[in-house]
């Protein structure tokens, strides 16, 4: 066939089932009918015969094929440990380890993606009491937040994913206490600690409110994330997921992303201490329960280096480390969509 006519066939990165094909006659291409937020691993072959080519553009984060020769059934090579990054790095809008020195007040730099933070009130880090790194935030409850007013590179429609995070430590029983709000002219989402029990809500516009059942004890630090699954969202206390919602809107870019403060009810403000806050647009990185973090988030991505790839083993079972990512030979995969009427061509 025409040697510029492709098949591209895609599978789950997790479970190796084919998922989906197009036809790739230059350009750009779309395989549809996958999921937003999953991992696939992609390779390509000419529609009738020929050499294996494959698709490294899901490199570090799941799953990888590489061929030991051309005339090779490929290798599967499955990533065993990610030690120097973030896979979805690429997707983080926000991210803060928020270390810093005791009692600073220089927020310039907070944001590992480059987002400019106002201080407000007597905010500042502390090193006295902090989850991970150097230091936390600290907000007394009454004018203290941070906030940038614009996020131009927060821009999600109805059914896209979404991941908002953070560690809290409330200091007492609260009463409507906002830990991180985004704001624009159209849409709102807030994550509020309210007294009644006391318990996490996710605050979505008007569409809904998602309580979560399990009680938050003051006094203790907590992982707290709010992931929207395509259009469904679910609220996770310590890695323990709430009863869920769906809401089909935005999120708009240009809003405004508060920490410590819901914008319109003032008197709301924190009362405690926040650290490692992120924010990835486009991912879903919590799908079911789940162990919190055990460690800071890691604020770069896990990619290779050197100018050339490693020697990767023929043996299944065998390791190579590259870039970070240990991955391990998980067999050869035979090819059956070379061959006969599975390829739609």
């Amino acid at each position: 066939g025409d040697p510029d006519d492709w098949i591209a066939v895609a599978w789950d990165a997790v479970t190796h089932a084919y998922a989906g094909e197009a036809t790739v006659s230059g350009g750009a291409y779309t395989i549809s009918g996958l999921t937003t937020g999953k991992p696939y691993f992609v390779g390509c072959w000419p529609k009738v015969g020929g050499v294996w080519l494959p698709s490294h553009s899901g490199y570090a984060v799941n799953d990888l094929i590489i061929p030991t020769s051309p005339v090779d059934d490929p290798y599967i090579f499955k990533a065993a440990t990610v030690e120097s990054g973030d896979p979805y790095w690429d997707d983080v809008v926000v991210s803060m380890n928020c270390d810093g020195t005791d009692s600073g007040t220089d927020f310039s730099g907070i944001d590992a993606k480059g987002h400019a933070f106002s201080r407000f009130g007597d905010a500042q880090f502390d090193t006295d009491r902090k989850k991970f790194g150097s230091a936390a935030l600290l907000f007394d409850g009454s004018g203290d937040y941070i906030r940038n007013t614009d996020m131009s590179d927060l821009s999600l429609n109805s059914s896209d994913s979404f991941t908002f995070e953070c560690w809290f430590y409330a200091v007492a029983t609260p009463s409507n206490k906002t830990i991180m709000s985004l704001y624009s002219s159209s849409m709102w989402l807030e994550l509020r600690l309210e007294s009644s029990g006391p318990s996490i809500t996710l605050r979505f516009k008007n569409i809904f409110v998602i309580t979560h059942g399990t009680a938050v004890t003051t006094g203790e630090w907590h992982h707290l994330a709010a992931v929207r699954n395509g259009s469904t969202w679910t609220l996770y206390l310590d890695g323990v997921g709430s009863s869920t919602d769906t809401g089909g809107d935005a999120l708009a870019a240009g809003s405004s992303l508060f920490i410590a403060r819901e914008p319109i009810q003032t008197s709301w403000d924190f009362n405690g201490s926040l650290d490692d806050i992120r924010l990835t647009a486009g991912v879903a990185r919590y799908t079911e329960d789940f162990s919190p973090p055990t460690a800071a988030f890691l604020q770069s991505k896990g990619t290779p280096t050197g100018s050339s790839e490693p020697t990767w083993p023929t043996i299944p079972g065998d390791t190579v480390v590259d870039g970070g990512v240990e991955w391990i030979n998980m067999g050869q995969m035979v090819r059956p969509l070379m061959h006969g009427p599975l390829i739609a061509v």
